[in-house]
């Protein structure tokens, strides 16, 4: 998926950005 907000669309796409250094999950 293609998303880049602070906590709302990551937490939609954390599944596939899940174990990436790019942590932006503020979950």
């Amino acid at each position: 998926c293609v998303c880049v907000c602070v906590c709302v669309c990551v937490c939609v796409c954390s599944e596939a950005w899940k174990g990436s250094s790019h942590h932006g999950y503020r979950g």
